[in-house]
């Protein structure tokens, strides 16, 4: 009768194949969780004893092949998530077999394929960071990001990922300025924590890295893909001089997103932009938060709407300037989506085409002192602004309760400029960067035609103060 039991040497190959499997899951575990990886060292090395090791477990795993015959392997369920720096690796793995050395190695040789090419850049800190500086600088040298204190060359921090780099300086930094340089992210850039500054100078373009997928904030009503995302942090400011590209499907360049199960979960906060906000629909979304001041917003290069508001209470708006004409869809200055409170707005500036500078969906307790539209068509004055009563769907990313129709909506001046304005240009002269953070000063000029016949349209200066609590000011 032939014998149903395993020759005592398939055994032992199955033993020392399970001890490789368990040495190398070791391995996995120690290089890529932070808790256990170390912050300095050689990376290259590591990989390169590691490719030895790999070659190694490829010819266990071949004679083995042609020794027993191949089972099957269904792997379920591998999923990385990442939440502001801290990994967490969730596995279920489920498997029918009759040899678990080769199951074994085949889980090695993902993991193995995984580490060598499918492992993200990781960062370093280069010195002790100590007291916490007045403000960082981000910048980019020898092809890597590094972190800076103050004007000085000490290194603090570098990561070959411009994502990393940026949130690291944002957790021991109150103000991080990035400056000289493109910074092209996989993802949009998270904000760690409350209380901080995010200053994007005039030579610095934060952008998506061509191909990049950003992460999408949806409430099942389309997605949104912020390329700097403030989610459930108070007294942010966000400041871009430079250039803001976000992904073109679905991108938007800046997101405070206070969405808390109805509640409003920001409170406080500052958006000041005279820089580029490129390849998004809708260039900057306020979504569930309150008491936020913006000083001043303009661009001519979103796809969509310069600005979109759901779910907001105790907005302070000074200057907003939709100036895409169009190159946009609806080009709305501003849409006041849904479900919004006491939205108070000093000056928008609107140009045609556009259905509207103003649309105000199921919000109440808006007052506008002025809506200035630029245009060669008469027929845009009847398009300044917009009330309309939507039905539940009309909402898109806000989880506050339904307002079932505008009220109170105070429009106190709106016409269209005489002026005919083909051409726009934005000029910021920032006074105080980084000499005197957190105030600093920035004089901001809306030139029109200014290549043919220039005309100052707006002239304003404001000062900023990003201490704990930001706030702007208008310096008369």
């Amino acid at each position: 009768m032939k014998s149903d039991a395993r020759p005592l040497w398939t055994i032992a190959i199955d033993f020392r194949l399970l001890a490789l499997g368990f040495y190398k899951t070791l391995w996995y575990v120690a290089v890529h969780v932070p808790a256990l990886k170390p912050q300095a060292g050689d990376r290259s090395n590591v990989q390169s004893s590691f490719k030895a090791r790999f070659k190694t477990l490829i010819s266990y795993q071949q004679a083995y092949q042609l020794l027993i015959a191949t089972p099957s392997f269904h792997r379920r369920h591998s999923e990385i998530e990442k939440d502001g720096g801290q990994h967490t690796m969730t596995e279920q793995t489920s498997f029918s077999f009759r040899h678990g050395g080769f199951v074994t190695v085949m889980l090695c040789l993902a993991f193995s394929t995984r580490a060598i090419v499918g492992a993200e850049p990781t960062g370093r800190a280069a010195e002790d960071v100590g007291e916490q500086p007045t403000f960082v600088t981000v910048t980019r040298q020898d092809g890597l990001c590094v972190v800076k204190p103050g004007e000085t060359e000490k290194v603090l921090f570098r990561s070959q990922d411009p994502r990393q780099a940026i949130e690291w300086a944002l957790r021991h930094s109150r103000t991080a300025i990035l400056t000289d340089g493109e910074f092209s992210v996989r993802d949009g850039v998270r904000i760690p924590r409350s209380g901080v500054t995010l200053i994007i100078a005039e030579d610095a373009t934060l952008q998506a890295a061509v191909g990049a997928q950003l992460t999408a904030v949806s409430e099942g009503h389309g997605d949104y893909r912020p390329l700097i995302h403030n989610q459930g942090m108070d007294k942010v400011a966000v400041i871009n001089f430079g250039t803001l590209r976000a992904s073109i499907r679905g991108g938007t360049c800046i997101m405070f997103n206070g969405r808390s199960n109805g509640e409003l979960g920001i409170n406080g906060g500052l958006v000041f932009s005279t820089g580029t906000l490129a390849q998004c629909g809708d260039a900057i979304w306020l979504v569930d938060s309150k008491n936020l001041q913006i000083p001043f917003a303009g661009a001519k290069s979103y796809d969509n709407n310069l600005m979109a508001i759901e779910g907001c209470e105790d907005l302070q708006i000074d200057v907003v300037a939709g100036l895409a004409g169009s190159k946009a869809g609806e080009n709305e200055t501003i849409d006041l989506n849904s479900y919004s409170r006491r939205i108070t707005i000093r000056r928008m500036i609107g140009t045609s085409p556009s259905e509207q500078v103003l649309d105000v969906n199921n919000s109440t307790d808006i007052r506008v002192d002025e809506i200035v539209g630029y245009t060669g068509d008469e027929k845009f004055r009847e398009s300044l602004v917009d009330v309309i009563t939507y039905g539940p769907q009309g909402r898109r990313l806000t989880q506050r309760p339904r307002i079932p129709k505008s009220e109170n909506v105070d429009i106190r001046k709106k016409h269209v400029a005489e002026q005919r304005i083909r051409e726009w240009q934005i000029v910021a002269e920032v006074e105080g960067l980084p000499e005197t953070l957190p105030v600093i000063r920035a004089t901001v000029r809306l030139i029109g035609n200014p290549q043919t016949t220039p005309v100052t349209v707006l002239q304003r200066t404001y000062q900023l103060r990003l201490g704990d609590t930001p706030a702007a000011t208008v310096v008369e």
